[in-house]
């Protein structure tokens, strides 16, 4: 099930119909795709989230396999790979 991963924590299961048009507007901007550490789920996460300043999300950065002093910034949405291979082929 998809999960939408919030600056501030909180989190929000997403339905099982989500669209990648749906993913684009949580995420606010263009899509850019960050492996997960369990190395089988994707992070769905806006590209230019640090360009446009949005707020360190601690939450997701703990969940991307990401290197060094990188962080994910504004709203993240997770993805198994089914919904990954459905949403984003």
């Amino acid at each position: 099930m998809s999960q939408l991963i919030r600056p501030d924590g909180s989190t929000e299961n997403l339905p099982d119909n989500l669209t990648f048009s749906k993913i684009q507007e949580l995420v606010g901007g263009y899509v850019e795709t960050v492996p997960c550490i369990n190395g089988t789920d994707t992070m769905c996460i806006n590209e230019d989230g640090k360009l446009q300043n949005l707020h360190v999300n601690p939450e997701a950065t703990a969940l991307a396999d990401i290197f060094g002093d990188d962080f994910i910034a504004g709203n993240a949405i997770t993805l198994s790979p089914d919904e990954a291979s459905r949403i984003l082929n």
